[in-house]
């Protein structure tokens, strides 16, 4: 840990970075710049990609060709820039194929400010996660979904399971949904009734049919089913409500 420390602050880890990282004992740290350059990782991180910290800073995702999937580099750099961009907090679930393994890990990014580099930073912190709450997480019973269409969306490699707190294609799309919608679409999504989500999100079942009309008229759709397809296709199965990261430590350090 200390000679790991040392390559770290030759590095200029961030404060916030380092106290992170003493504390929680990440599978995975790194920080990048504003067009998303690793400036520093963690050498656990680098060991997962089969490669040397050094061999991995001043480059951008897309340019880490070597040891990462096409697909999920063009979804990490994308992350970095929606969070410096937007200074909105990312938590994700993930399945990932790593240089040395097939991983599932849950991890945050955030942007930072270091007082003694007067730089913000997008900070990366990650652990990793048991299978069953991948399992969990994928589980629907909406029409016109399927493990294997969602295996195909949102550009995802083969194989490869993604969750989010935020859904990037709404984002670039700007569909706004509020926190309740979500929590209701995300429900919908894994086949509940109205009754059911009245009584998970302890709503009258009244108030759940407000806001399904809502998700209608924001989603372009008039009858559920076409709801539940253009919200697949938009990328909400992905979405985890923050009412339901509840259990998600603030640096991601730990799940209940």
């Amino acid at each position: 840990m200390l000679s790991d420390l040392g390559l770290l602050k030759e590095l200029k880890i961030p404060k916030i970075a380092e106290k992170i990282y003493l504390e929680t004992n990440p599978a995975g740290l790194s920080w990048k710049d504003e067009l998303g350059r690793y400036q520093g990782c963690c050498p656990a991180l680098a060991k997962m990609y089969e490669t040397k910290t050094q061999d991995m800073l001043g480059k951008t995702e897309l340019e880490q060709k070597d040891i990462i999937l096409e697909s999920a580099r063009a979804l990490f750099l994308l992350e970095d820039q929606h969070v410096f961009k937007n200074n909105q907090k990312y938590i994700a679930f993930g399945s990932f194929q790593y240089a040395d393994a097939y991983r599932h890990v849950c991890y945050t990014k955030e942007k930072i400010f270091d007082l003694e580099q007067n730089k913000n930073f997008v900070l990366v912190t990650g652990i990793e996660i048991p299978k069953y709450m991948m399992g969990f997480l994928i589980q629907t019973k909406a029409n016109h979904s399927s493990q294997s269409h969602f295996n195909h969306s949102n550009h995802l490699p083969r194989n490869t399971l993604h969750f989010s707190n935020i859904n990037l294609n709404a984002a670039h799309y700007e569909i706004n949904l509020s926190d309740r919608e979500e929590e209701c679409l995300f429900l919908m999504l894994r086949g509940h009734t109205a009754k059911s989500m009245a009584s998970v999100l302890n709503l009258s079942v009244r108030t759940i049919e407000f806001h399904t009309d809502k998700l209608k008229i924001k989603l372009s759709s008039t009858r559920k089913s076409q709801l539940l397809k253009t919200a697949i296709d938009l990328g909400y199965l992905n979405l985890i409500p923050q009412r339901f990261l509840v259990g998600l430590d603030v640096q991601g350090a730990a799940v209940n």
